[in-house]
């Protein structure tokens, strides 16, 4: 690699980064991908060690993030909501109607149960918020070959079952960030794709 090209591509690298920092991470917040997953402990790890990214990485979130952009329903486009100290951003919203949008380079069978927790953490803070919701799905955007796939999320379990759970994960979060002590191990399939796994091991329990 020429030293132009090198220096062309630590520019767009800084370019990407600088478009990623025009909204910092609000750490201090606990967001729903917080406590989406079954296992929070990667949530504390993110808040108190977290990882540089690569130029793979950014570009990825650089074009998932453009493409979050995109509203379906300009009226409910990327809605800030909040409930008992966790908040959140609902893609769209309207019409009963609750989506959220994923971009992949491999649309899945199934919708992985973190996923399909956010959207049930998402339905608590629209309806505490005075947003009803009578139908979610997921949309599955595949960056590589440009197709779509919408996947409903069912929406039978109880609203105070899911309140309930999410409440007790975000104190859970909170608790452990606060005693600097990273909470219990939640051990599954996840722990191979978590970036924290290998901190995560190192500790005692």
């Amino acid at each position: 690699m020429d030293f132009i090209t090198s220096f062309l591509r630590e520019q767009f690298y800084k370019g990407i980064i600088r478009y990623l920092q025009e909204e910092p991470p609000r750490i201090a917040e606990i967001h729903v991908t917080d406590i989406a997953n079954v296992c929070i402990r990667r949530a504390y790890y993110s808040k108190v060690y977290p990882l540089p990214i690569s130029m793979k990485q950014a570009l990825i979130f650089a074009i998932g993030r453009k493409i979050h952009e995109i509203p379906i329903f300009p009226e409910g486009h990327e809605m800030e909501l909040s409930y008992e100290g966790i908040v959140g951003r609902v893609d769209e919203y309207a019409n009963g109607i609750l989506i959220d949008k994923k971009t992949t380079r491999n649309i899945p069978k199934q919708v992985p149960p973190h996923i399909v927790n956010q959207l049930r953490y998402y339905r608590v803070l629209l309806e505490k918020n005075g947003y009803k919701v009578l139908h979610a799905y997921v949309l599955y955007i595949n960056v590589t070959d440009l197709t779509i796939k919408f996947f409903p999320i069912s929406l039978s379990e109880p609203l105070e079952n899911i309140e309930r759970e999410m409440i007790r994960k975000k104190e859970l979060l909170e608790e452990s960030l606060k005693k600097r002590e990273p909470p219990p191990r939640v051990i599954g399939e996840w722990c191979q794709e978590c970036e924290y796994a290998s901190l995560c091991y190192a500790t005692k329990k």
